[in-house]
């Protein structure tokens, strides 16, 4: 028993913001309030996160378990609108013969927001996903990827009209740097979505949170990413993202950042 929590660490997190126009002191600085019928409140954002970790230090072998909850209230011009996320993780990774690795995750969790004053944008999507990543890495500085997955989601809320979504992702990344100098990572996806909005526009935001911002059919998603190291203290990033749903035009996205650290 005492070995094994030996390997057993935890990370933990909690964070409250609220803007209020309430009088009473203690209401003000208590952050478990009760927000929703409290129309003194004008900004609400509750962050939990935990995660728990065995053998977290192995390069061989390790698992891991993250709870990711953040819940949001804020009053808009027309009226309140509530957001809700949970998300709880499981992961596994094993490493074998030095340069290959499997990395396992499992995802379940909910997505949900609730609007007074617009009932169209009023969702509780239930998901559960998989993904799996096994890689090849002969030498430190260059690591070869087969990435693939699988999600489902449902939109339970009794005022919808019962859209899902089966999606599934096969692709690859490759990684390669030098040493204090460069980083360079490329990434190029497939992914397939299956989905049933019944009669819900694909201009909806349900259908955008159903597909992930991408479209019904098959889609292409790529991105690059190059940063270099000018000189000491400065740092010059690269990214382009790119992505092709069936039925539309690609859409190209680049961004520069030239960063100066302290």
């Amino acid at each position: 028993i005492l070995l094994l929590a030996s390997r057993l660490s935890n990370t933990s997190s909690i964070a409250f913001l609220q803007k209020t126009t309430n009088e009473d002191v203690l209401n003000r600085f208590n952050p478990f309030a009760p927000t929703s019928i409290d129309t003194s409140l004008l900004s609400y954002q509750r962050t939990i996160r935990s995660a728990l970790f065995y053998n977290r230090a192995s390069s061989l072998f390790g698992m891991d378990l993250a709870l990711s909850s953040n819940k949001s209230r804020q009053f808009l011009t027309q009226g309140f609108e509530s957001q809700f996320v949970n998300d709880l993780t499981y992961g596994i990774r094993t490493t074998f013969k030095r340069m290959y690795a499997l990395k396992i995750k499992l995802s379940t969790g909910v997505n949900s927001v609730i609007s007074d004053f617009n009932p169209y944008r009023n969702y509780y999507i239930v998901y559960k996903e998989i993904g799996n990543e096994f890689s090849y890495q002969p030498r430190t500085n260059f690591r070869l990827s087969a990435l693939g997955g699988f999600g489902y989601k449902e939109n339970t809320i009794p005022s919808g009209n019962g859209e899902n979504s089966l999606s599934y992702n096969v692709g690859s990344e490759l990684k390669w740097n030098k040493l204090s100098k460069r980083t360079f990572t490329g990434t190029l996806k497939y992914i397939r979505i299956n989905s049933r909005l019944n009669g819900t526009s694909q201009n909806s935001p349900i259908a955008y949170e159903m597909q992930n911002a991408l479209m019904a059919g098959n889609n292409m998603t790529w991105n690059i990413v190059w940063q270099e190291r000018l000189t000491n203290g400065l740092q010059l990033s690269f990214t382009y993202e790119g992505r092709k749903s069936e039925g539309t035009k690609t859409i190209h996205t680049g961004r520069m950042q030239l960063s100066a650290l302290f």
